[in-house]
């Protein structure tokens, strides 16, 4: 005989007529009911094979697409105990401490055993110790006691208390240790009544046939792994066991739940939804280490911000070369002007179609471009911004002096004119000869302050070899000489007093391998608008003189340049 070949299919199973004919084969009537049920255990077998690992390990780990979570952001505060929760089970009966009898349920593993005898009759359970009858059970009562210790030689049965659905449902602890309810509606559990410590109470909890029934817990219930997850489908089964400790009842929830087949995290609908999923934050899937402490925190809470940064009472700002741009720097500390550079007056354009208050152009090429109505402009001339355009006229400027041109010095004045050491000079710089005559007389003071019978004489201070940041002292001498071994920065010090202003002339030489370079004192302004570059060669001399006020504000004027 030949077996039935499945299919994995979920066929009807057709019910024999009284007319049917009996007949087999392939197909054939006789066939028909075996072969249809045979199909739909090829299906059956087909689905469960098809099964996630999960449905069948329950492992956590058997998820696809779990996220990456951190070391316990997975969870929600919830699932927790509290720490008042921790110490009490610290200090709960552990599984050790329980003899073997709380495990076997064996009569043959209790001690102290009763044994028959002539126990008194009246309704108690009577138990011998130490060679006297003394009652185990008390009797009376709806309930009954145990006062000593009993030894059980088969399992105990106790009727569950049938509760009556409704909002707030009582319960009588005195009544059963097991209780049962068939939700029609909302409920929730009262604080039960006539409690005594060391209860051990059961409860059975089903929906019924249309279930989506809400189940919640008065205070004394406390769930030690937080709230269960009820099952809330049409006749869903729910349980839980709690332990009273003569202050809250210690529950433990074996809520069964229907099985999530295929469970994946990312699922949204369907059975491989995974139901109460906690809301994560951004931070979640992090430990602890990756972010910074408080204390990290209040540092830069304190700090200075980027928003601050060049900004009206915000912070200052250094450029590439580590110094202030002049445009957080006070007008008042830039001498109130400002060269930008040259401008041609023939194009009909302004400099600039938004000029600041200080700012100033030199004309390089005449022209009559309007400026706030003024339409002369000749080479040389400034055309500078206040609140409006204004011309400081250069037209009278001399451009040059006996055929020299640029920084003309005494002696190469005298050459070109071919004049003496004094004929150059008017009458009126001179003293007559009688004023000189007393003058030649008259007592002049020395170097100590003493009056001198000479001409009056210039102090010169002598600073030696210098280099990096030099401070040159304003009320030390008129001539400051120094050697630079190096690139130097000029420092004004002992600045006069307000209202005055120091004529100083320095005298600065290149050592022996030359190439050093001056950076000038802040503030110092030139003709021309270029700072003075002094001479590279190698022991060049070059003399400079300077006119610096109270505020440290400077104008430069290169004397001579000595090879």
């Amino acid at each position: 005989m030949t077996n039935l070949t499945p299919s994995a299919s979920f066929d009807s199973v057709q019910e024999l007529e009284t007319t049917t004919v009996a007949l087999g084969g392939p197909g054939a009537p006789m066939n028909v009911q075996a072969q249809a049920l045979l199909n739909r255990t090829q299906y059956l077998f087909v689905q469960l094979s098809n099964l996630a690992p999960v449905a069948t390990s329950g492992d956590y780990n058997s998820l696809t697409n779990r996220p990456a979570l951190g070391s316990a952001a997975y969870q929600s505060s919830g699932a927790f105990a509290t720490a008042a929760q921790g110490a009490k089970a610290d200090g709960a009966a552990q599984a050790s401490a329980l003899s073997s009898v709380a495990f076997s349920g064996s009569y043959n593993d209790l001690s102290n055993k009763p044994f028959a005898s002539d126990a008194p009759s009246d309704g108690n359970v009577y138990g011998r110790k130490n060679g006297a009858w003394s009652i185990a059970i008390e009797g009376s009562g709806v309930g009954v006691e145990l006062n000593n210790t009993l030894q059980w030689t088969a399992n105990q049965s106790i009727a569950p208390t049938m509760l009556t659905s409704g909002t707030t449902i009582p319960v009588d602890a005195s009544t059963s240790n097991n209780f049962a309810l068939v939700m029609t509606g909302d409920c929730k559990l009262s604080n039960p009544t006539n409690l005594k410590q060391g209860m051990v109470l059961n409860f059975t909890i089903d929906q019924d046939t249309t279930g989506g029934h809400a189940i919640t817990t008065d205070a004394l219930y406390v769930f030690e792994n937080g709230t269960p997850l009820w099952n809330t489908a049409a006749s869903g089964k729910n349980f839980f066991s709690g332990y009273y400790d003569g202050t809250v009842i210690r529950c433990f929830s074996g809520a069964t739940v229907s099985t999530q087949v295929n469970a994946d995290w990312n699922a949204s609908s369907g059975v491989a939804q995974i139901l109460n999923k906690p809301t994560l934050g951004t931070a979640s899937a992090q430990n602890v280490s990756y972010f910074a402490t408080a204390a990290q925190g209040s540092l830069a809470a304190t700090a200075v911000q980027q928003s601050t940064l060049g900004i009206a009472n915000g912070t200052a700002t250094l450029g590439s070369d580590g110094t202030l741009a002049s445009s957080e720097i006070p007008t008042s500390l830039l001498g109130q002007v400002d060269y930008q550079g040259t401008w041609d007056a023939s194009t009909g354009s302004p400099p600039t179609a938004s000029p600041a208050k200080g700012e100033y152009w030199i004309v390089s090429v005449a022209g009559s471009t309007s400026l706030s109505g003024i339409t002369t402009w000749n080479i040389g001339d400034w055309a500078i911004y206040d609140t409006q355009w204004d011309k400081v006229n250069n037209t009278d400027a001399v451009s040059s002096v006996a055929g020299l041109v640029g920084i003309i010095s005494t002696a190469s004045l005298q050459s070109a004119l071919g004049l003496g050491s004094a004929a150059y000079t008017a009458l009126s710089a001179y003293a007559t000869a009688s004023q000189g005559t007393l003058a030649g007389t008259a007592l002049q003071p020395d170097a100590g302050g003493q009056l001198l019978t000479t001409a009056r004489r210039r102090k010169i201070v002598a600073l030696g070899n210098i280099t990096g940041d030099t401070n040159i002292d304003l009320a030390s001498g008129d001539i400051i000489t120094g050697t630079l071994t190096g690139n130097v920065t000029l420092i004004w010090v002992n600045l006069p007093p307000s209202g005055y202003a120091a004529d100083t002339e320095l005298r600065l030489t290149q050592d022996a391998t030359g190439s050093h370079t001056v950076t000038w004192a802040a503030s110092t302004k030139w003709p021309g608008g270029s700072a003075y570059v002094i001479t590279p060669t190698a022991s060049a001399m070059d003399v400079v003189g300077f006119t610096v006020d109270s505020e440290g504000a400077s104008i430069g004027y290169p004397v001579e340049a000595v090879a």
